[in-house]
């Protein structure tokens, strides 16, 4: 199945095991690491009028606080652009994972399919899973579904893209998400930085991207982020998330750290996400995870043409 934007927590442990072998700094401007200045490269000549770009740290971009959109196709004039002041408020932005990724490929010097295979997947386990399309996917792989129930085309993706390309299977994930929780793949140091809120989130809502609606209603949870990672606060501990978003595809996993629990939901429907609030509830009790601010509206409270066509989840006690 599409990971989505489960690629880029996947990419943060990469990261931050460069970090740990010194080659990155965190708090280092990325442009640093280039041979050239930022805006000589094409995809971002378009910051050459902004000189908050060489602001922009590796620290910023992997928690979502660099002032870039998540996607410059979204911009009316389709350029890319910088919102705020760098580190000042959380946006999510794919476009700071893509500069990430550009920035590391320099240091690498390795194709990032490459390094994700050699330094992730294979290290963790993950015999699945890969950053482009595989041709021993194509006998045995999830179809996605709009809205309206109706099939969508296999995404089958060519070049790694580390907000976004990852294919991967259900197993694979829950391997990742357990060798994470004994502290598998990276060092104590790095881990427990990766998993440290670096930027609090008062946002109404996490999309659409760039509301400036704020919000209080996550306060008692101190909803934040790490890096590459949301984090919220319980009376059991720390819990780290993700999710993955695409057309046919909602995804959602989230640990537990201290109780050492975690659930990994992958759906191949555009409907997915109506029933992750009861799931979470029901099979390891999160009544926690932040689902005003995910939007993941409860399937009761779908439009009356998609609840029609979806069937009833069977009903359950939570468990005693």
């Amino acid at each position: 199945m599409p990971g989505a934007s489960f690629t880029k927590a996947a990419y943060a442990l990469m990261v931050m095991q460069l970090v740990a072998e010194g080659r990155l700094d965190l708090d280092r401007p990325v442009e640093q690491y280039l041979p050239k200045p930022l805006v000589e490269n094409e995809d971002y000549r378009d910051l050459a009028g902004d000189d908050r770009h060489h602001e922009l740290t590796a620290r910023m971009l992997l928690s979502h606080n660099s002032g870039l959109p998540n996607s410059r196709r979204f911009n009316d004039d389709k350029k890319l652009d910088i919102k705020f002041d760098p580190g000042i408020r959380y946006r999510y932005s794919g476009e700071g994972i893509a500069l990430l990724q550009h920035v590391v490929h320099e240091i690498l010097k390795v194709p990032t399919g490459d390094a994700m295979g050699s330094r992730v997947f294979r290290r963790l386990g993950m015999t699945r899973t890969s950053m482009v399309w595989r041709s021993e996917f194509e006998s045995d792989h999830a179809t996605g579904y709009d809205s309206d129930g109706h099939p969508l085309e296999v995404s089958r993706r060519e070049s790694p893209d580390a907000a976004g390309s990852m294919a991967t299977t259900l197993r694979d994930w829950a391997q990742l998400l357990v060798r994470l929780l004994h502290g598998d793949g990276l060092a104590p140091a790095s881990r427990e930085e990766m998993l440290r809120p670096q930027i609090r989130i008062v946002s109404e809502h996490q999309f659409p991207v760039g509301s400036a609606d704020i919000s209080h209603d996550n306060d008692a949870i101190r909803l934040s982020y790490g890096l590459g990672w949301g984090l919220f606060f319980t009376p059991y501990g720390m819990a780290y998330f993700k999710e993955g978003h695409d057309d046919g595809v909602q995804n959602y996993c989230v640990s537990f750290d201290a109780a050492k629990t975690a659930i990994v939901i992958m759906t191949n429907s555009d409907n997915g996400e109506s029933i992750f609030k009861e799931l979470l509830a029901t099979l390891i009790g999160d009544t926690y995870t932040p689902s005003k601010w995910e939007r993941y509206l409860p399937y009761q409270e779908l439009p009356a043409t998609l609840l029609d066509s979806c069937p009833s989840p069977a009903r359950t006690a939570p468990p005693s």
